[in-house]
């Protein structure tokens, strides 16, 4: 970063406190007439590197070099991801600073991010704030940083080379301070040697610098997370590092003057967070780590698959509020309320969107049609989504002391998840206007509001669990039996309801699309051959179909409809997740997803012979006889004739490449050369099988 970025935030002698002046190459105290040097024009006030755990440094410069042979893009998005895939997630995760929209943060003018690390939340942060501060003590790992803030043309970012012993900054200058992992390891940062100790001093400091009512946020490991209960992970490291329980983390900050300390348990964990629970309540979490766990529950094993039975027992279940892997605290210098009534405090944004929406919920209660009185009481859970790729999250709304969700809000600030919440919304009003059969099976659409420039869309939330969860140890061939036997009754239902014939001679529109873009894309260079001649293959069996007309009509699918987006318990079972519902849609399309979604838990193998039975006349062997029967048996209850299950299965295929983007059967995974990636062998079981 060029010397004159570096020059956006002043810096102030550590020993005197006297504002420094910039010379050349060094920044100077005239009060005490000492002087720190800079380098590559970011102030460097430590000669020696701190780190705790591993040493970094070898790794970072080999990143640097190979930056300064290859450039950013192929060694940083290409080469390090395949080097490195934690390190690429720790740095690119957009999910890092999703904890900023569930607290209230209050004003947003300056933040200091201590232990930045490579860059990944100083980045976002200075798209959230006026200026950023970016501190940290290993070189190697201030330099990549600098080329990342370059490169995404960030100017708002001053970077410091320092440790908490001599961090160059004004007494009260922040409105929010965030310390990541490195807190653990307070005690190689200053003088002080006893974990303890050195925690207290840091949080003491950095109370010293925050504004009245500025914000401090702890993102840290747990003490008593089950790794840790399992012996992976020690209380006291041999290095100094010092864990606590939520317990002590919140005394800890209480101690040092802070005020409202709040606790959310971060599922997975903090830099990768899926889930944002309260801690005030424990039944919250073990909602959230029943569902956490159970979609995922086919690939668990060991400890995790032994949390997973547990917290089916929601009496047990409540030790996962001290189980779970870390933890998100904000706290706030006292003055908060002060802060928040000053003007120059800005209003939007101010109060988090978490109270705003219970507000609103709480304001047009009546107007809901739940019944029942206004409620008192209600907490908010985030669950999945992010806030800067994509721009959407989905949270969970729970009233009084229920143990399960009432309510789900889908909130989009993008343009276009914003669209497709929309258009989820509509779907589902359509589908509940429809007979019972099929609107009994979806989640009833309350309200769309627009909270701060976000579109929310509030539903009903509907029982049961996800069938990724259900399928126990049975073999992958019988869960996908299964699977197809739960859903093919409601599919039918669905398609018969929402059929619209199309005039003779007319093309199926969403065969036409899907043709039209396959066969875009597969003249595109930046796939690989074997892609675009994958993409031509499917393509053509689609042209097929339209030609011979094997769906001359629309029928509304789900268009991506998993293992996941099936909720099942005693009473049936209900299909959430909307948001790519096409009216003018494929039949046989949602039977082709959920069968591929069931088998991928398995192997690339399951899945072609799950897409042989789907769409072939003779099937051998069990299960698969009786996956080619209910193949069948669609077709035949909708009046399509055999021919027409090739094709569709084509199509499907392309509308779950070229339209989800992110999904495990992307375009993008067809690029990896295996032949065990689940859509290669999917595509090639389809296109290897004999034309009809």
């Amino acid at each position: 970063m060029s010397s004159d970025v570096q020059s956006n935030s002043a810096l102030y002698c550590p020993v005197c406190g006297v504002e420094l002046q910039r010379q050349q190459d060094a920044f100077l105290c005239r009060a005490c007439a000492r002087a720190w040097p800079t380098r590559d024009g970011i102030a460097s006030f430590r000669e020696t590197d701190v780190y705790g755990g591993d040493d970094p440094r070898p790794e970072f410069r080999a990143l640097l070099e190979d930056i300064r042979q290859r450039g950013w893009d192929e060694a940083v998005h290409h080469r390090l991801p395949r080097a490195n895939r934690e390190r690429y997630r720790d740095i690119f995760d957009p999910r890092l600073a999703d904890w900023f929209y569930v607290i209230d943060i209050g004003a947003r003018g300056r933040a200091l991010d201590l232990g930045s690390e490579w860059g990944g939340l100083s980045m976002r942060l200075a798209k959230l704030f006026d200026d950023v501060v970016a501190v940290d003590s290993v070189w190697e790992r201030i330099e990549f940083a600098r080329m990342l803030f370059e490169h995404e043309g960030l100017g708002n970012v001053t970077q410091v080379h320092a440790g908490i012993g001599e961090l160059p900054l004004a007494r009260e200058s922040f409105d929010l301070i965030v310390i990541g992992d490195w807190f653990e390891w307070a005690a190689l940062w200053g003088d002080e040697r006893d974990p303890a100790v050195a925690q207290r001093s840091v949080l003491t400091k950095l109370h010293s610098l925050l504004r009245a009512g500025g914000t401090l946020c702890l993102t840290v490991r747990n003490r008593c997370a089950l790794s840790a209960m399992l012996g992976r992970i020690r209380r006291r490291t041999g290095q100094g590092g010092l864990r606590h329980s939520a317990a002590g983390y919140r005394r800890l900050l209480t101690a040092a003057g802070f005020a409202e300390v709040e606790g959310l348990a971060a599922f997975p964990s903090h830099s990768h967070p899926r889930m944002l629970v309260p801690l005030a309540d424990p039944s919250r979490l073990a909602w959230a780590t029943e569902l956490s766990l159970a979609r995922r529950a086919r690939k668990l094993s060991g400890p995790a698959r032994l949390a997973h039975l547990v917290s089916r027992r929601r009496a047990v279940a409540r030790l996962a509020c001290s189980l779970s892997e870390s933890f998100v605290f904000a706290a706030r210098r006292p003055g908060w309320e002060g802060a928040r009534a000053c003007p120059a405090a800005p209003a939007p944004g101010a109060t988090s969107l978490p109270r705003q929406l219970r507000e609103r919920i709480t304001d047009e209660w009546a107007d809901l049609g739940l019944g029942g009185p206004r409620p008192s009481s209600i907490s908010v859970v985030q669950f999945s989504g992010n806030w800067e790729r994509g721009g959407k999250v989905n949270w969970f709304a729970f009233i009084e002391r229920a143990e399960s969700p009432a309510l789900v809000a889908k909130i989009a600030r993008a343009p276009a998840e914003a669209e497709r919440v929309s258009n989820e919304h509509e779907a589902l009003a359509w589908l509940c206007s429809l007979d019972a059969s099929v609107g009994r099976h979806v989640p009833r659409p309350l309200a769309r509001w627009d909270i701060d420039g976000h579109l929310v869309s509030l539903q009903q939330s509907v029982p049961g669990r996800p069938l990724t969860g259900q399928l126990g140890r049975e073999s992958a061939d019988a869960a996908v039996v299964r699977a197809l036997r739960m859903c093919l009754p409601f599919l039918t239902d669905l398609a018969l309801q929402t059929r619209r014939d199309l005039p003779r001679g007319a093309g199926h529109p969403c065969l036409s699309a899907l043709i039209d873009r396959a066969l875009s894309e597969a003249t595109s260079p930046r796939y690989p051959e074997r892609t675009r001649e994958l993409l031509r293959g499917l393509a053509g069996l689609a042209q097929e179909g339209q030609e011979t007309r094997c769906a001359p009509f629309t029928v509304t699918h789900h268009g991506d409809m998993s293992a996941g987006d099936l909720l099942a318990d005693g009473n049936g079972f209900r299909v959430i997740d909307w948001e790519w519902s096409v009216r003018e849609g494929l039949p046989f399309a949602d039977l082709v997803c959920v069968g591929i979604s069931v088998a991928s838990m398995s192997g690339s193998h399951t899945i072609a012979a799950t897409m042989q039975a789907l769409t072939a006349d003779d099937a051998q062997g069990a299960p698969f006889e009786t996956v080619s029967e209910l193949g069948r048996a669609y077709c035949a209850s909708l009046g399509l004739s055999e021919g027409a299950r090739r094709p569709l299965a084509a199509a499907a295929l392309l509308n779950l490449m070229l339209r989800m983007p992110n999904s495990r059967l992307s375009v993008l995974q067809l690029t990896l050369p295996s032949d065990d990636v689940p859509p290669i062998a999917a595509a090639g079981a389809l296109l290897g099988m004999r034309a009809r």
